[in-house]
């Protein structure tokens, strides 16, 4: 099985690099990965205490975030690595100043996962939600690396489980340390499938998003604009939120304001969802609005979790696609959120709606008159509120405990 799943890796690097004569994003990944051994910390006689967090991407390095800060607080003296997989992580956060080192994750080959293991020797590795590499989890076993999973979360239908699934088992089992995970129900997976070194320890985002929404980013135009405004604010939105905002927009009154920040944010993808709103500013020119428009488009990235501090209801975009984004950072500021019907993955979507704090749409109708009937309810909000961040604070604390357990 190793020899098969070794083949699909070389098949699957050569299918990017393929892609990266077409793909931007392909070629970052590709070109990433050059000289990547050469440029690791050699530490092959372990002079230093290297704390190694791995993520897929940008969510996956907010959700390990809150161990990482929390490590170097209580660790200074020792160091912090990070490797991603995906180049929209790694260029994001490649200058994150509590790292020491930012680089990418070699594509999972025996050979070159040895290579990178031996030159950095690290003290542990932490490895965020998911990126089961193989190769990789063989490699720590065999050096005698302690690997934690952190914020994991599993579901029987995955391949470790299945009959023809065994050999990914062993190595999960062989791999790590100890397993953290989300909820009840994937402590009881692994646990029926022999894994008993695993503790329910929640999920770490709910940490780093109470830390954000505690010291958001403060915007004072923007603040004296919205003043006494119910404001909309719509994040992570692609095509099907936007069309529901369009449809919606004429039957704003003039004491609401929508704040839209785009998945997409290119100059033409901005351009042309500016020319559906009237009334509308950007960003870029928000110091210089002389007056408080109806609609704000946020053309940059970076910001929009301290947007939601001016919010009234929030819209979350990716639920008619592959996922809802983020729901916690409105959330953390007690903001209803209403986000489409792709959300079953996500344990906070489904919380949300028995709270009646979260709100599932299916079509532009019911997504009229939600927002409408939240928008004209203001003791609904104000109840909302309070459950958003009582319900929160119950599901905080994931960070200290996974810090109580590894010591």
């Amino acid at each position: 099985m190793q020899f098969i799943y070794t083949i699909g890796i070389l098949m699957y690097g050569f299918s990017i690099r393929l892609a990266a004569l077409f793909n931007y994003k392909a070629k970052l990944w590709v070109r990433g990965r050059r000289n990547l051994i050469k440029n690791l910390p050699d530490n092959k006689n372990k002079q230093q205490k290297i704390n190694w967090f791995h993520c897929a991407s940008l969510g996956e390095f907010e959700q390990g975030r809150p161990l990482i800060e929390r490590i170097k607080m209580l660790h200074p003296d020792e160091k912090i690595l990070i490797t991603f997989y995906s180049p929209s992580g790694y260029e994001i956060r490649k200058n994150y100043e509590l790292a020491d080192w930012v680089t990418y994750l070699p594509l999972d080959l025996k050979g070159r996962m040895t290579d990178f293991v031996e030159k950095v020797n690290p003290h542990r590795l932490f490895i965020v939600k998911y990126e089961f590499w193989f190769n990789l989890l063989s490699v720590l076993h065999e050096h005698k690396i302690p690997t934690y999973l952190i914020s994991g979360k599993f579901r029987k239908q995955q391949i470790f489980f299945q009959e023809k699934g065994a050999w990914f088992l062993q190595r999960l089992k062989d791999g790590f340390t100890h397993f953290f995970v989300q909820d009840e129900a994937s402590l009881q997976t692994l646990n029926v499938h022999g894994i008993d070194n695993a503790t329910f320890a929640g999920d770490t985002r709910i940490d780093r998003v109470i830390t954000l929404s505690k010291n958001p980013l403060q915007f004072p135009r923007l603040a004296q604009l919205l003043q006494g405004k119910k404001v909309i604010v719509a994040g992570s939105t692609w095509e099907d939120e936007n069309a529901f905002l369009v449809q919606y927009f004429p039957s704003m009154d003039k004491d609401t304001v929508l704040i839209i920040a785009p998945h997409e944010i290119s100059e033409n993808a901005i351009s042309a969802l500016e020319k559906k709103f009237e009334n509308v500013v950007l960003w870029s020119n928000i110091e210089t609005a002389t007056s408080t428009p109806k609609v704000i488009i946020i053309n940059c990235i970076g910001i929009l979790s301290s947007l939601y501090q001016y919010g009234t209801v929030s819209v979350i975009g990716g639920g008619f696609g592959s996922g809802i984004h983020n729901i916690l950072e409105p959330a953390c500021f007690g903001l209803p959120v209403i986000f489409g019907p792709k959300h079953q993955k996500f344990d906070e979507a489904g919380e949300m709606i028995q709270l009646q704090s979260g709100f599932c749409v299916n079509n532009s109708a019911e997504f009229q008159k939600i927002l409408s009937d939240l928008l004209a309810s203001p003791n609904v909000l104000n109840e909302i509120k309070q459950n958003q961040l009582k319900w929160l604070q119950t599901q905080s604390g994931a960070t200290e405990k996974i810090l109580a357990e590894i010591g």
